[in-house]
């Protein structure tokens, strides 16, 4: 020690950190987190785009495919991924604007559980194995006089277009349905005012909404209720009524709530219009509709009383008003939707508060029938080829469906999913389609409106 100086004091020193970071280092290769995935940030290889400044976000206009209203959206990307999602202020249906599900549809794409690629029969395939497969199922269920059917989410715009010529040159048929599909708002439409569409509600300019349980509302319904609400936008502040047995998530914002009995809503609705048509002087095409009406017969059939009722047909009758139907889920929807379209006609609501100016697309829509009458001959080994697109049948329609035991008779399943659904079988032919994020697209929800997607990063997945 008399002979060590301060040279090799720190050259001693130098070596032995060297060597315990060399081991540190091999021991942290080593170590497997299963909660954390081993990845390679290196979003732009080699080649870094000029227009990109790390640090700085680049924002991308495309569309939000959490539901079919076709929101448009700017996606907030940083160094090559997206990390935010938010409305698009020059698209005319979300205004700036996203709701909770299109906020979340960022997940979609980041999800851990996704393919990295095609799978047939639970094993990894190349794409051209899977296309060929594919391709030959359509060919021998032809062949073999069976049905090609396509089972999906709604869809518009070219991908539509592009659905409906693969499936007509195959000969089959293709059934487009939503477990929050409107097809009893559509129907009664079409049999009140003679048109196949659903009404838009522009609750804005409602100072009373009369809500009988809807609980579909939109972006466009959610600021035109905020607006409503607000005195520096119309001067007023509306009053919102529930009429139901229960509240649910959108009525339980109601300032009054009517407790009617299950069933019994359209009813109510119609007592209301009789009430409304009285007070109005009402002679328009639906005066005869509610002439036999008994408003006092139909408040005690529904447990409410008579006074409640007259109440808000007081304040329908004073100034703009707009009722809207009961959920696709409910008792008697369809009744129940005509009951609350003759209650806006008496109410003057056609035209101002209920709108056909720009309606949404339900072009192809199927009902709940039609899927389950798919299903029967999918279990009756009539469906050679099915595509499935969009769909969980399995997770979504009740256990009475049987959805998986109809599922494992067709011929091949070929699925587009990102990730494991329950309805897959175990022959299943998996083409993973990718997230909104990371390929192009289009729709035309709603009449008048054509929104474009575009890649807002590359695809993470194969």
């Amino acid at each position: 020690m008399s002979n060590l100086n301060r040279r090799s004091f720190l050259k001693g020193v130098g070596a032995s950190s060297a060597a315990a970071a060399a081991v540190g280092c091999n021991g942290i290769e080593n170590i497997v987190e299963p909660r954390v995935p081993i990845e390679q940030v290196l979003p732009y290889g080699v080649a870094q785009p000029e227009e990109i400044t790390p640090g700085l976000p680049t924002y991308y206009a495309t569309q939000c495919n959490g539901c079919g209203a076709g929101c448009g959206a700017l996606a907030k990307v940083r160094e090559g991924r997206v990390i935010h999602l938010e409305g698009n202020p020059d698209h005319p249906v979300s205004r700036g604007k996203l709701c909770s599900v299109g906020t979340q549809e960022i997940l979609a794409t980041y999800g851990p559980d996704r393919f990295d690629g095609p799978m047939d029969a639970g094993a990894a395939t190349s794409w051209d194995d899977a296309l060929a497969k594919a391709a030959a199922a359509v060919k021998s269920a032809k062949a073999a006089g069976k049905q090609v059917a396509w089972l999906g989410h709604p869809r518009t715009g070219s991908l539509d277009a592009l659905i409906q010529q693969m499936v007509s040159a195959a000969g089959g048929r293709v059934v487009y349905w939503s477990p929050l599909d409107e097809a009893h708002l559509t129907e009664a439409t079409e049999a009140a005012f003679g048109v196949r569409a659903e009404p838009r509600f522009d609750l804005a300019k409602a100072h009373t909404i009369v809500t009988f349980g809807y609980d579909q509302w939109d972006l466009a319904m959610d600021r035109g209720w905020g607006d409503s609400r607000d005195p520096k936008v119309g001067g007023f502040v509306s009053r919102t009524v529930a009429v139901s047995h229960r509240l649910n998530n959108k009525s339980i914002i109601a300032d009054t709530h009517v407790r009617a009995l299950p069933g019994t809503e359209a009813g109510v609705a119609m007592a209301l219009a009789k009430l409304v048509a009285d007070k109005r002087g009402y002679s328009g095409p639906a005066k005869a509709l509610v002439a036999g009406v008994d408003p006092a017969a139909a408040a005690s059939a529904a447990g409410v009383e008579l006074a409640h009722l007259e109440e808000v047909a007081g304040w329908m009758s004073a100034a703009a008003s707009v009722a809207l139907p009961g959920s696709s889920a409910g008792v008697g929807g369809a009744a129940l939707a005509v009951a609350t379209l003759v209650l806006n006609e008496v109410a003057g609501a056609v035209g101002q508060t209920v709108r056909f100016d720009r309606t949404r697309n339900t072009a192809g829509r199927s009902s709940y029938s039609d899927v389950v009458a798919l299903l029967a001959d999918c279990a009756s080994g009539k469906v050679g080829a099915l595509f499935l697109d969009g769909l969980d049948p399995a997770y979504l329609l009740p256990a009475g469906a049987k959805a998986g035991e109809a599922l494992a008779g067709v011929g091949q399943l070929v699925a587009f999913a990102n990730e494991p659904i329950d309805s897959l079988t175990d022959k299943a032919l998996v083409l993973p389609p990718g997230s909104t994020l990371e390929g192009w697209g289009d729709s035309a929800a709603w009449s008048g409106v054509y929104t474009l997607q575009q890649p807002a990063m590359r695809p993470l997945k194969d």
